[in-house]
Order: C-alpha cells, then sequence, then structure tokens
C-alpha cells in the first residue's frame, strides 16, 4: 500500500537544471497519515530531494497547513538542498505552509494569494502538570516557527512586529506580507484563492470566503451535471 501512495505522490516536471513541487494538500507526519494524494511527508520530500540535488526548486503552494514537526522538518531539508529555491503562493500558505513558503531563496505571491499566520495548536488532555508540558512544547514550536519567519523580514522590519500578527491569528494579502517579509507581488493570473478549502476561514478576509463559497457552488453544481450522464 505504501509503494503504491508514493507512486502517487511522486513528483513530476524535472528537467536537466530544474525541478517542481507542490504542496497542495496538508502537511502530515508520515505515509499513514496522507488522506489525500495531494498531502505532503518529510519522507516523500526526503525521496525527491535526493533525486534533484543541485537542481532550481520551483515550489508551488496551496495548503492549509498541518503537523508543525512534519513542516519542520521539511524545511530543513530543503534548506539543505544545494541548488536554488523559488516559491510561489498559488492560492494560500496557511499555518505551517507559511514556513515552507518563507524558508526559499525567493517568494513569489500574486496579488490575490494570502499568507496566514497563526501560534502553534494542539488538542491535549492530562492532569496540570502535563498540561504544563503541552504549553512548553507549543512554544518552543512557536520559538521555531518564528526564527524561519525572522530569517525572511526585511531589513527594516522587527520581529516584534511580526510576533503580534502571529499571536492574532492573521490573514496577509501579498501586498501586505510584503510590507514584513521579502516577497515579490506579482499581477494575478487567474483566482487561486478559491481552491482553498481548508480550516481557519472564521478569520480569513471576507475575498477569501467569498472565492471559497463561489468554488464550492461551482464543484456542487459539477457533480449534479455529472449525474445527469
Amino acid at each position: 500500500m505504501k509503494n503504491e501512495l508514493d507512486k502517487m505522490l511522486e513528483i513530476k516536471n524535472v528537467s536537466s537544471t530544474s525541478a517542481d513541487l507542490y504542496f497542495y494538500g496538508s502537511i502530515v507526519s508520515s505515509w499513514l497519515g496522507a488522506w489525500d494524494n495531494a498531502d505532503q511527508y518529510p519522507e516523500n520530500i526526503r525521496n525527491f530531494l535526493n533525486g534533484v540535488t543541485g537542481k532550481t526548486l520551483n515550489i508551488y503552494i496551496n495548503s492549509p497547513g498541518g503537523a508543525v514537526f512534519a513542516a519542520m522538518a521539511i524545511v530543513n531539508m530543503l534548506r539543505r538542498h544545494v541548488g536554488r529555491k523559488i516559491c510561489h503562493v498559488d492560492g494560500v500558505a496557511a499555518s505551517s505552509a507559511s514556513v515552507i513558503a518563507l524558508c526559499g531563496d525567493e517568494l513569489i505571491m500574486p496579488r490575490n494569494t494570502f499568507l496566514m499566520i497563526h501560534p502553534a495548536s494542539a488538542y491535549a488532555g492530562g492532569n496540570s502538570g502535563e498540561l504544563r508540558k503541552y504549553a512548553e512544547i507549543l512554544e518552543s514550536c512557536d520559538n521555531a516557527i518564528l526564527s524561519v519567519y525572522e530569517k525572511a523580514l526585511k531589513q527594516e522590519v522587527s520581529i516584534d512586529a511580526v510576533k503580534e500578527l502571529y499571536s492574532a491569528e492573521t490573514w496577509l494579502s501579498a501586498e501586505e506580507a510584503a510590507k514584513y517579509f521579502n516577497i515579490t507581488v506579482a499581477e494575478a493570473i487567474a483566482e487561486p484563492a478559491a481552491v482553498y478549502q481548508g480550516p481557519y476561514l472564521d478569520h480569513a478576509p471576507q475575498s477569501l470566503r467569498n472565492a471559497v463559497g463561489l468554488a464550492l457552488e461551482r464543484e456542487r453544481i459539477r457533480m449534479l451535471d455529472l449525474k445527469k450522464i
């Protein structure tokens, strides 16, 4: 079963000088957690990178994020990659996917895309001592995430400004994100944000929620049309 899943998750579009890597699903810890063909996990990324040493990576992201430890493992693997890393946000880089988006040599965001940053979270249970340990682990996760953000900051921007946005769970348009991070803002080509159907939409910009509603309605109509065939 694992071999079949690895085959489905195999990353295409490799040339003599570059390779394309897609984060179009959730970020999970292992193949056991990959419920969708688009989900990515560290082992799969490691196997891919082993075959593209020295090539420029074009990393395309439209992801709600996922497991923090998995995302950080992927960040460290990408940093070790010998070759230029150009990240493109095609829709949304939310939660731990924002860490991947900001770990490359360049980040390109069309005007109709979003970056969402927020503190690490977890479901926990236990006694007071155990819950304190969970809180300490989450604080360590926050520090690791913020360390990635800090390296991507514009020279005149303080990490303290980003910490405020981070604590408040903030959705940033491309132009807003470019005020804080080294980002190239590109012209919008289509409506990529419309394909985002992940969590955290309660605090998302109205334009994104409208786009998601439109995407869901289009999908509903498409499914009705298929039933008629």
